[in-house]
């Protein structure tokens, strides 16, 4: 406790937690974009059918991991430029981006094309009477393939922009893609009667045009062009870039993603409690992801002054930064929780769940989702912590295991003890992992501490 009331204490620990707050801000927007799509999606489709609802709610965690995965390239991007670009290597470096954006696509988009019966979770339905959901299902899902290409420039592009402080732009592209979108939803889903492909195409669109706008900005267009033309001699030059950039992508990528393919798990034993309450389940894992992204923003500016700090050997400014991270986090969990309970009447209504049986599930549920954000606090910022300390394989187990011991503890109790226990099988797996990785935390850093002092 005294470690936490340190943060306030004097003038420079105001600071710092200032700071750490203001910077978390654009790295947060840069996540919460393709959860908003999808969100904005969700609830036009759930006034055009409930089936059509629970059909996306079985694509949302994909979109997830595609934005994770635009997210560190981002994260690989800013790396990048911040070792190469004072040796001249800019425009290597951007094309070396460029080059791993279409590769990430070209795989993704192949995956969808071969692998879809996979995600669906099909096998365990009827699919007498639920022949409606699968078709939503599989229309939607090749609709969007051209969509995954621009979450992941739309993820890079908002990195690269906070990385060169223009927090303004960032949201300048946010507003229009989100305007765009709820303008567009309503017009080519019930006007131009096109269901779930109007829902796809209007994300497709609006992303799209967000990206115009980025582009037509400072001769962007332009730069691009030359990038384009003068390919074949960077593509000789990018070996040691290329292979930096996917070190760095690929370690932020699982970190980033477990969870998001954990949601695909956990949609299985859902689909298993009946169409009905995968479509709550969808909606609870909707709030999850809106939930988390906000803390994630925090998380990378703890990251960011994390390792300046023990590349400097700020010993005093270690567990400050730490709990200045937490005490955000801490307080945007807080607000979190009184905004879903003050409105779940409206957010009830909003999505169409009319039946009082759902009412009182979903109840229940948004209660344990919210012990779920509880429990996870004090991991977040400990868990990216490790990679400072050099031993990043541990964020990724730490997730591993958290997804793993909850997928058991919530197999378990809903088997035995019923559906209401989904989310807090979750959370009680969350606890067990955070444990015993907080623990080894707290014991390498103040080993980290005593060696740099």
């Amino acid at each position: 406790m005294n470690q936490i009331l340190l943060v306030f204490r004097n003038e420079e620990n105001q600071k710092l937690l200032k700071k750490m707050f203001l910077n978390s801000l654009p790295l947060a927007f840069a996540g919460l974009l393709s959860v908003l799509i999808g969100f904005i999606d969700a609830f036009y489709l759930s006034n055009y059918s409930l089936d059509a609802f629970k059909a996306l709610s079985l694509v949302i965690p994909i979109l997830g991991i595609v934005g994770s995965i635009g997210i560190a390239i981002g994260a690989a991007l800013i790396n990048s430029i911040a070792n190469y670009e004072r040796a001249g290597k800019k425009d290597v470096v951007y094309f070396s981006t460029l080059f791993l954006t279409i590769f990430c696509y070209v795989v993704i988009a192949l995956g969808a094309f071969l692998f879809h019966d996979s995600f669906s979770g099909f096998n365990d339905l009827n699919l007498d009477s639920n022949q409606t959901i699968q078709e939503y299902f599989t229309e939607y899902w090749f609709a969007i393939i051209p969509l995954y290409l621009l979450v992941l420039i739309i993820n890079i592009i908002t990195q690269y922009l906070s990385y060169r402080d223009n927090n303004r732009e960032i949201i300048n592209v946010l507003l229009i893609v989100v305007f765009l979108n709820v303008i567009l939803n309503p017009l080519l889903i019930f006007y131009f009667d096109l269901g779930v492909r109007g829902a796809a195409w209007a994300s497709i669109l609006s992303l799209f045009f967000g990206i115009v706008f980025f582009s037509m900005r400072d001769n962007r267009l332009v730069k691009l062009g030359r990038l384009l033309s003068s390919s074949f001699t960077y593509a000789k030059q990018m070996g040691v870039v290329i292979k930096a950039q996917f070190k760095v992508a690929f370690s932020v990528f699982l970190a980033i993603a477990i969870f998001a393919i954990g949601s695909i798990f956990f949609n299985q034993l859902a689909i298993k409690q009946g169409s009905e309450f995968l479509a709550l389940i969808g909606l609870i894992e909707q709030l999850k992801l809106m939930m988390i992204f906000p803390t994630r923003g925090v998380t990378g500016s703890f990251l960011i002054m994390f390792e300046k700090s023990i590349a400097e050997k700020e010993t005093q400014k270690y567990w400050k930064i730490y709990w200045s991270a937490t005490l955000i986090i801490g307080l945007i969990c807080l607000i979190e929780g009184v905004l879903i309970f003050v409105f779940s009447d409206s957010l009830l209504n909003l999505f169409n769940i009319e039946s009082d049986s759902s009412r009182d599930m979903i109840a229940i549920l948004l209660t344990s989702l919210y012990l779920y954000f509880l429990v996870n606090i004090l991991p977040r910022a400990s868990q990216v912590g490790f990679i400072t300390l050099g031993k990043s394989y541990l964020l990724f187990l730490q997730s591993l295991f958290s997804i793993l011991l909850g997928y058991l503890f919530t197999y378990f109790l809903v088997e035995y003890f019923g559906k209401k226990w989904f989310v807090d099988g979750q959370t009680i797996g969350v606890l067990v992992a955070t444990t015993v990785f907080l623990i080894l935390f707290r014991n390498m850093l103040n080993q980290r501490i005593h060696r740099d002092t």
